[in-house]
């Protein structure tokens, strides 16, 4: 028999750029095992663009086209497929990922009714059961696989007047992972490494909780399995020599490397790797920064690990909600706010500044817990927040009829952020659903909690950190400083700023409908479509409005935030001080001068100059809370970007632009925007 030819693609959605920039790890550990398993029998080719895939359809067949289902791309997959049945109506199509119903029979036949042009779903773990599906095709092809059940695959017979689900059993986890050959170190990711696409480390499989919003949260997936250190280390060690090579050949990369464990630093091996990542960067200037997930649990030594990251990272701290009842309801019901207070010290104090993440609106939660919790986390200090909708994915209870009667969820279908693309005169979009309010939680509620974040993004999360020191050293607390820009904005923001405002809770509330039908007709529209890829609409609104704001209205935010100090002021001792409003002019135009033009790549050409009566750059590398007052003496403080910093922009705009889309992109991206600020020389 003839070698199998296969096509497995983990594809990327390039409408507004590239939409999923990591390198795909996934694919490539399936490759691996199908390989050791099959050897020279099979020949395999992974693509990523679905442009490159098109092109490799339309000039060779593959006996197999295999794709990934993930929320962000099964439109897209199930796109591949169709067109590859177009071109050869006997290939044997196969998606597989965590976007599918795992326990319901009837939304698995739904789901894979829309998805006419996929034969066969690979649900949980992939690799054995797609080389199972790859051992089948050698003994009988495409009709063969399809005669009876496949372990760890689903599929719909096709020769019932009701299509009839067909589901094999479960197949067993790998125990020992580095049975997986290394797809870095055997070569196969290699043609990958593009100077667009990021690179991917998984150390582990598995996670210890059980949170319902989660696919992880599965029993399937509760024990955790581990690649080897050989293998850990072996990784990164070849990624960070590829990267380097690469920059010197392309002049390009992204400087990311993201961590795709569950729960980094939870683990005692977890602080050799970051370890060995900081050795990379020094050596090699890569990586420059690094995403993961960091663990939910032991605290101290998800810090201790991290610690050696902290100018390359930002630790993420997954709280959800601090309501009690809406922690027990959705399986965190074991994590204190203690623990994060604690953790949110420790990591302070080890020059690591946490994300602190919410999701709303979950069940139990009002608009009267949302606050409080939102009072108790700015309080902590030293942590960024941030306010995520929830997304009700396949394969949680969230997606469940049950579920969503249960607790009132009014359920709607929005765009994924740049998610979306034409392909061969075809549009294609991912959504997702989400819900619009509960029966603890009105649509006004929700709007309401919406347009605070966007007032946290934009006052509390690093730009104007400036002023918030300066109302701690008055005896206010951070929530303080956020309720009065709160319940100020509308009256006493400019025109300016209470414009976008408006722009913002019509975007937020137009960009969800009532069917996902009504989503594709509206952005089929080619006019609409247009707006999309301009980024107009159907983007991340709050980082749309951020760089809007930011952008084109600095002097009206920092007029206002001065007028919100003030306003504190007068509640306070200081009132009658007559200083006070020299402190606010110094620090006023000491923030301009590290903000003004910072979204644009032509300001890393100019320095700007803050003079002033106080010496607000050694007021705050005090660290001590003391008063500005103490620091009253002429100073003069140049403005401008380091050798390294001007470097890490100019990438930045180089990778993704100064178009709308290029600057949510890098707000987005950039989540230490210190990065990207001028920083006071002397």
């Amino acid at each position: 028999m003839n070698k199998v030819k296969i096509f497995l693609a983990d594809l990327t959605h390039t409408g507004m750029g590239i939409a999923t920039e990591n390198i795909p790890l996934g694919i490539g550990l399936i490759a691996s095992y199908a390989k050791k398993i099959h050897g020279s029998s099979i020949e395999i080719k992974l693509f990523k663009y679905p442009e490159k895939l098109l092109n490799a359809l339309k000039s060779e067949q593959p006996d197999i086209l295999a794709c990934t289902s993930y929320s962000w791309n099964s439109n897209l997959s199930e796109w591949a497929c169709k067109k590859s049945k177009k071109l050869y109506p006997d290939i044997l199509t196969v998606q597989g990922g965590p976007h599918f119903p795992s326990d319901d029979p009837k939304e698995q036949i739904n789901f894979l009714c829309r998805r006419p042009n996929t034969d066969i779903f690979v649900k949980l773990e992939g690799e054995i059961a797609f080389s199972e599906i790859i051992k089948r095709f050698f003994v009988s092809g495409r009709p063969g696989v399809l005669s009876e059940a496949i372990p760890g695959c689903v599929f719909l017979t096709k020769n019932h007047p009701i299509s009839k689900l067909v589901t094999g059993s479960d197949i067993s986890r790998i125990q020992d992972l580095d049975e997986i050959p290394s797809p870095y170190l055997n070569g196969i990711l290699d043609g990958f490494f593009d100077g667009e696409l990021s690179p991917v480390l998984q150390t582990v499989r598995g996670c210890p909780f059980t949170c319902d919003f989660c696919n992880s949260g599965v029993s399937y997936y509760n024990k955790i399995r581990r690649f080897s250190d050989q293998t850990v280390f072996a990784e990164l060690d070849y990624i960070a020599k590829k990267i380097k090579t690469m920059e010197e050949e392309i002049g390009k990369c992204s400087g990311i490397l993201t961590i795709a464990d569950d729960n980094f630093g939870m683990y005692p091996r977890d602080k050799d790797v970051a370890q060995f990542i900081s050795e990379k960067n020094i050596f090699f200037g890569w990586p420059r920064f690094v995403v993961m997930f960091t663990g939910k649990n032991r605290v101290e030594r998800v810090t201790d690990a991290i610690s050696s990251l902290k100018n390359l990272m930002t630790q993420s701290m997954a709280m959800q909600s601090l309501n009690q009842k809406t922690l027990e309801a959705i399986g965190r019901g074991n994590m204190k706010i203690v623990q994060y207070t604690q953790q949110s010290k420790d990591s302070f104090k080890k020059g690591i500044q946490p994300n602190c993440e919410l999701i709303i609106p979950l069940p139990h939660e009002t608009l009267e817990s949302y606050f409080e919790g939102i009072r108790k986390i700015i309080n902590i200090g030293n942590m960024r927040v941030i306010t995520y909708t929830l997304q009700m994915n396949y394969g949680t209870p969230y997606r469940k009829k049950e579920f969503i009667e249960e607790h009132g969820y009014e359920k709607k279908y929005r765009l994924i952020p740049k998610d979306s693309g034409e392909y061969d005169g075809e549009y294609v979009f991912e959504t997702e659903m989400v819900p619009s309010a509960t029966k603890y939680m009105s649509f006004n509620d929700y709007l309401e909690i919406r347009c605070f974040t966007l007032y946290m993004e934009i006052f509390y999360n690093q730009l104007f950190d400036e002023f918030i020191q300066f109302v701690l050293s008055m005896g206010f607390s951070g929530y303080d400083y956020m309720e009065v820009i709160k319940n100020k904005f509308q009256k006493h923001a400019s025109k300016n700023l209470n414009d976008l405002r408006e722009s913002f809770l019509r975007d937020t509330a137009s960009e969800m409908m009532d069917t996902e039908e009504a989503l594709f007709e509206f952005y089929s529209k080619p006019e609409n479509y247009k707006k999309l890829i301009e980024g107009q609409i159907g983007c991340n609104v709050t980082f749309k409005h951020k760089a809007m704001a930011t952008g084109n209205h600095l002097d009206d935010l920092t007029n206002f935030v001065n007028f919100c100090v003030k306003t504190l002021i007068l509640k306070s001792k200081q009132k009658g001080n007559p200083d006070y409003e020299i402190m606010l002019k110094c620090i006023k135009e000491y923030v301009r001068c590290k903000m003004e033009g910072f979204l644009s790549s032509e300001v890393s050409k100019n320095r700007y100059v803050y003079k002033g009566e106080f010496d607000v750059k050694r007021w705050l590398e005090n660290k001590t809370n003391e008063p500005i007052g103490k620091f009253k003496y002429p100073t003069t403080t140049v403005f401008g970007y380091s050798k390294s910093s001007k470097k890490f922009r100019d990438k930045l705009f180089d990778l993704y632009g100064e178009s709308m889309v290029g600057k949510i992109t890098i707000l987005s991206r950039c989540h230490n925007i210190q990065k990207i600020l001028r920083s006071p020389f002397a």
